[in-house]
């Protein structure tokens, strides 16, 4: 017997009255999609063909949704590490670069691998949702900028000469931004259950957000000795 592709499947027709129907094998998903795309033309559609056509269907819902959620993971870790080099940024500006020089190096290491990751993420999310709308890719479209000002916002930090208030807003700024395309790609989300789960991630997340950016106040204020009004 001649071995098949990995990438072919059978498509078989469920149990019940369509048990005669012929089994078509050895089809991969892209030939079967193009063979349907053929018969669009014809006035009748054959039991086999709508089958095939709904196994199809399932088959792009679940990628669409193995992309989704591979996608906004991907920006929940990066919202963390973010947060995580925004607060080592406040302390090594605090402490005016005696402290905490270390570990914020080796945090915007793995962030910049992270951004590496987003970016294949976000091609894998666009190559399987054709319906993403025009406000999501401009959000995705000022992260991919706030990605490219990064590297600028950490150079002036290294050299301090960036203030306490920019660099935090910065920093607020560009995490405001990863939330809103959590919340963007809940609000569109197809699956109830799925943009349930979602939601509830958003709304920790965005807690966890007020959380930090009162953390990242105190470390500079610790790290400093001083208070000042504008930091309460």
């Amino acid at each position: 017997m001649q071995a098949r592709h990995p990438g072919y499947r059978a498509y078989c027709p469920p149990r019940g009255g369509l048990t005669d129907c012929p089994i078509i094998v050895g089809f991969s998903v892209d030939r079967t999609r193009m063979i349907i795309a053929t018969e669009f033309n014809m006035k009748d559609f054959s039991p086999d063909q709508t089958i095939i056509l709904a196994k199809i269907r399932h088959i792009e819902e679940l990628e669409r949704l193995s992309a989704c959620t591979v996608f906004v993971e991907t920006i929940g870790l990066i919202i963390h590490q973010i947060q995580a080099e925004r607060g080592a940024s406040c302390l090594y500006l605090a402490s005016a670069g005696q402290r905490f020089g270390r570990e914020r190096s080796d945090i915007i290491e793995q962030n910049q691998g992270l951004e590496l990751r987003f970016r294949e993420a976000l091609q894998r999310h666009l190559e399987h949702d054709s319906m993403v709308d025009a406000k999501q890719l401009t959000l995705i479209s000022w992260i991919l900028l706030g990605f490219d000002q990064l590297k600028a916002l950490r150079h002036q930090v290294t050299l301090h000469k960036i203030s306490f208030p920019d660099c935090i807003q910065s920093f607020n700024r560009f995490v405001g931004c990863l939330i809103s395309l959590i919340f963007d790609i809940t609000d569109n989300a197809v699956n109830s259950k799925i943009s349930t789960y979602l939601l509830a991630l958003y709304n920790l997340v965005q807690g966890k957000e007020f959380a930090g950016q009162e953390r990242a106040v105190g470390s500079y204020m610790f790290g400093s000795g001083q208070v000042q009004q504008e930091h309460q």
